[in-house]
């Protein structure tokens, strides 16, 4: 359940500020690929967040 999360957590980061980076200001469509960037960021907290308590549930 801990590499799960872990791996979760790399990759929603990953895809996130791969979006953040590649967003060009002047699109239509800038807020919602912005939305949607900041969105998966908090997702990925929530899987680090996750794995945390895991890992503490797991050491115990």
């Amino acid at each position: 359940e801990f590499l799960y999360h872990i791996f979760g957590f790399v990759l929603l980061l990953a895809a996130s500020i791969t979006l953040v980076t590649s967003i060009n200001r002047y699109s239509r469509a800038y807020e919602l690929l912005l939305g949607a960037a900041i969105c998966g960021m908090i997702n990925a907290a929530l899987y680090l967040l996750s794995a945390l308590i895991a890992h503490r549930g797991r050491t115990i």
